[in-house]
Protein backbone atom coordinates (compact mmCIF):
# COMPACT_ATOMS: atom_id res chain seq x y z
CA UNK A 1 0.00 0.00 0.00
CA UNK A 2 2.80 2.40 0.92
CA UNK A 3 4.53 1.64 -2.37
CA UNK A 4 1.31 2.47 -4.24
CA UNK A 5 0.96 5.81 -2.41
CA UNK A 6 4.59 6.68 -3.15
CA UNK A 7 4.17 5.75 -6.82
CA UNK A 8 1.06 7.92 -7.13
CA UNK A 9 2.80 10.81 -5.33
CA UNK A 10 5.81 10.46 -7.65
CA UNK A 11 3.59 10.45 -10.71
CA UNK A 12 1.75 13.54 -9.49
CA UNK A 13 5.08 15.31 -8.92
CA UNK A 14 6.17 14.53 -12.48
CA UNK A 15 2.86 15.84 -13.84
CA UNK A 16 3.11 19.03 -11.78
CA UNK A 17 6.73 19.67 -12.72
CA UNK A 18 6.14 19.00 -16.41
CA UNK A 19 3.17 21.38 -16.28
CA UNK A 20 5.55 24.19 -15.33
CA UNK A 21 7.37 24.07 -18.67
CA UNK A 22 5.96 26.38 -21.32
CA UNK A 23 7.30 24.22 -24.17
CA UNK A 24 7.91 20.52 -24.67
CA UNK A 25 11.27 19.01 -25.62
CA UNK A 26 10.04 18.54 -29.20
CA UNK A 27 8.87 22.17 -29.42
CA UNK A 28 12.25 23.36 -28.14
CA UNK A 29 14.15 21.17 -30.59
CA UNK A 30 11.92 22.06 -33.54
CA UNK A 31 12.56 25.71 -32.77
CA UNK A 32 9.79 27.45 -34.68
CA UNK A 33 10.48 30.62 -32.71
CA UNK A 34 8.54 32.88 -35.08
CA UNK A 35 5.52 30.59 -34.71
CA UNK A 36 5.90 30.43 -30.93
CA UNK A 37 6.12 34.23 -30.77
CA UNK A 38 3.11 34.54 -33.06
CA UNK A 39 1.09 32.25 -30.81
CA UNK A 40 2.12 34.10 -27.64
CA UNK A 41 1.35 37.49 -29.16
CA UNK A 42 -2.02 36.39 -30.52
CA UNK A 43 -2.96 35.14 -27.04
CA UNK A 44 -1.96 38.44 -25.41
CA UNK A 45 0.92 37.10 -23.34
CA UNK A 46 3.67 39.46 -22.22
CA UNK A 47 6.80 39.44 -24.37
CA UNK A 48 8.70 38.39 -21.24
CA UNK A 49 7.20 34.94 -21.81
CA UNK A 50 10.26 34.20 -23.95
CA UNK A 51 12.23 34.05 -20.69
CA UNK A 52 10.00 31.18 -19.54
CA UNK A 53 10.51 29.47 -22.90
CA UNK A 54 14.28 29.95 -22.60
CA UNK A 55 14.22 28.38 -19.14
CA UNK A 56 12.15 25.42 -20.37
CA UNK A 57 14.35 24.86 -23.41
CA UNK A 58 17.62 25.23 -21.48
CA UNK A 59 16.73 21.90 -19.85
CA UNK A 60 17.00 20.38 -23.33
CA UNK A 61 20.14 22.29 -24.38
CA UNK A 62 18.27 24.65 -26.70
CA UNK A 63 18.35 28.46 -26.73
CA UNK A 64 15.53 30.42 -28.37
CA UNK A 65 16.01 32.83 -31.26
CA UNK A 66 14.87 36.08 -29.66
CA UNK A 67 14.86 37.90 -33.00
CA UNK A 68 12.52 35.38 -34.66
CA UNK A 69 10.38 35.16 -31.51
CA UNK A 70 9.89 38.95 -31.34
CA UNK A 71 9.09 39.18 -35.07
CA UNK A 72 6.36 36.58 -34.61
CA UNK A 73 5.24 38.11 -31.32
CA UNK A 74 4.71 41.56 -32.87
CA UNK A 75 2.74 39.96 -35.70
CA UNK A 76 0.62 38.08 -33.15
CA UNK A 77 -0.17 41.27 -31.26
CA UNK A 78 -1.75 42.70 -34.40
CA UNK A 79 -4.37 39.94 -34.27
CA UNK A 80 -4.77 40.22 -30.48
CA UNK A 81 -5.02 44.00 -30.10
CA UNK A 82 -8.55 44.34 -31.48
CA UNK A 83 -11.52 45.72 -29.61
CA UNK A 84 -13.55 42.54 -30.05
CA UNK A 85 -10.71 40.65 -28.32
CA UNK A 86 -10.73 43.21 -25.50
CA UNK A 87 -14.44 42.58 -24.98
CA UNK A 88 -14.00 38.80 -25.23
CA UNK A 89 -11.07 38.76 -22.80
CA UNK A 90 -12.84 40.96 -20.27
CA UNK A 91 -16.24 39.26 -20.34
CA UNK A 92 -14.64 35.83 -19.96
CA UNK A 93 -12.66 36.96 -16.91
CA UNK A 94 -9.33 36.70 -18.71
CA UNK A 95 -6.28 38.71 -17.74
CA UNK A 96 -4.91 41.59 -19.81
CA UNK A 97 -1.16 42.14 -19.60
CA UNK A 98 -1.04 45.68 -21.06
CA UNK A 99 0.57 44.42 -24.27
CA UNK A 100 -1.30 46.68 -26.71
CA UNK A 101 0.32 50.07 -27.26
CA UNK A 102 -0.53 53.46 -28.71
CA UNK A 103 -4.07 54.53 -29.47
CA UNK A 104 -5.28 50.96 -29.98
CA UNK A 105 -3.79 50.09 -26.59
CA UNK A 106 -5.72 52.93 -24.97
CA UNK A 107 -8.96 51.80 -26.60
CA UNK A 108 -8.27 48.14 -25.82
CA UNK A 109 -7.80 49.01 -22.15
CA UNK A 110 -11.03 51.01 -21.98
CA UNK A 111 -13.07 48.26 -23.62
CA UNK A 112 -11.39 45.59 -21.49
CA UNK A 113 -12.26 47.42 -18.25
CA UNK A 114 -15.90 47.83 -19.30
CA UNK A 115 -16.02 44.15 -20.32
CA UNK A 116 -14.41 43.08 -17.05
CA UNK A 117 -17.15 44.99 -15.20
CA UNK A 118 -19.72 42.92 -17.13
CA UNK A 119 -17.90 39.75 -16.06
CA UNK A 120 -17.87 40.84 -12.41
CA UNK A 121 -21.57 41.75 -12.47
CA UNK A 122 -22.47 38.41 -14.06
CA UNK A 123 -20.32 36.56 -11.53
CA UNK A 124 -22.13 38.31 -8.69
CA UNK A 125 -25.49 37.28 -10.20
CA UNK A 126 -24.25 33.69 -10.52
CA UNK A 127 -23.24 33.73 -6.86
CA UNK A 128 -26.71 34.88 -5.84
CA UNK A 129 -28.27 32.14 -7.97
CA UNK A 130 -26.10 29.59 -6.16
CA UNK A 131 -27.30 30.93 -2.81
CA UNK A 132 -30.93 30.75 -4.01
CA UNK A 133 -30.42 27.12 -5.03
CA UNK A 134 -28.92 26.30 -1.61
CA UNK A 135 -31.83 27.90 0.28
CA UNK A 136 -34.36 26.24 -2.04
CA UNK A 137 -32.71 22.86 -1.36
CA UNK A 138 -32.94 23.47 2.38
CA UNK A 139 -36.64 24.31 2.04
CA UNK A 140 -37.32 20.91 0.45
CA UNK A 141 -35.82 18.99 3.36
CA UNK A 142 -38.41 17.08 5.38
CA UNK A 143 -39.04 17.79 9.02
CA UNK A 144 -38.43 21.54 9.02
CA UNK A 145 -40.22 23.50 11.69
CA UNK A 146 -42.52 26.34 10.69
CA UNK A 147 -40.06 28.78 12.25
CA UNK A 148 -37.18 27.47 10.12
CA UNK A 149 -39.37 27.53 7.00
CA UNK A 150 -40.28 31.14 7.76
CA UNK A 151 -36.61 32.14 8.16
CA UNK A 152 -35.61 30.30 4.97
CA UNK A 153 -38.54 31.83 3.11
CA UNK A 154 -37.38 35.29 4.19
CA UNK A 155 -33.84 34.53 3.05
CA UNK A 156 -35.15 33.28 -0.29
CA UNK A 157 -37.26 36.39 -0.81
CA UNK A 158 -34.32 38.63 0.05
CA UNK A 159 -32.03 36.72 -2.31
CA UNK A 160 -34.56 36.92 -5.14
CA UNK A 161 -34.74 40.70 -4.63
CA UNK A 162 -30.94 40.85 -4.67
CA UNK A 163 -30.85 38.82 -7.87
CA UNK A 164 -33.32 41.14 -9.56
CA UNK A 165 -31.19 44.16 -8.61
CA UNK A 166 -28.05 42.38 -9.77
CA UNK A 167 -29.64 41.46 -13.11
CA UNK A 168 -30.38 45.17 -13.55
CA UNK A 169 -26.71 45.87 -12.78
CA UNK A 170 -25.66 43.30 -15.39
CA UNK A 171 -27.88 44.99 -17.97
CA UNK A 172 -26.40 48.40 -17.10
CA UNK A 173 -22.84 47.09 -17.44
CA UNK A 174 -23.66 45.41 -20.77
CA UNK A 175 -25.12 48.70 -22.07
CA UNK A 176 -22.04 50.56 -20.85
CA UNK A 177 -19.79 48.06 -22.64
CA UNK A 178 -21.69 48.60 -25.90
CA UNK A 179 -21.38 52.37 -25.46
CA UNK A 180 -17.66 52.25 -24.67
CA UNK A 181 -17.07 49.93 -27.63
CA UNK A 182 -18.96 52.24 -30.02
CA UNK A 183 -17.17 55.32 -28.65
CA UNK A 184 -13.75 53.72 -29.06
CA UNK A 185 -14.51 52.50 -32.59
CA UNK A 186 -15.54 56.05 -33.53
CA UNK A 187 -12.47 57.54 -31.85
CA UNK A 188 -10.13 55.17 -33.68
CA UNK A 189 -11.91 55.74 -36.99
CA UNK A 190 -11.34 59.49 -36.63
CA UNK A 191 -7.65 58.72 -36.14
CA UNK A 192 -7.67 56.46 -39.20
CA UNK A 193 -7.08 53.31 -37.17
CA UNK A 194 -9.04 50.15 -37.90
CA UNK A 195 -10.53 48.74 -34.73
Amino acid sequence: MLRFVLAVAGLMLVVVLSGCATLSKVECQTGDWRGIGLSDGSHGYSSSRIEQHAEACAQHGVAPSRELYMAGYEQGLVSYCRLDRAAETGTSGGAYYQVCTGEIGLSFGRVYIAARDVYLARSEADGIRTEIDAVTDKLTQPGLTDEVRLVLGGQLSSLQDSLERQQDAVSREERRLRTVMADEVRRLNVLGITA
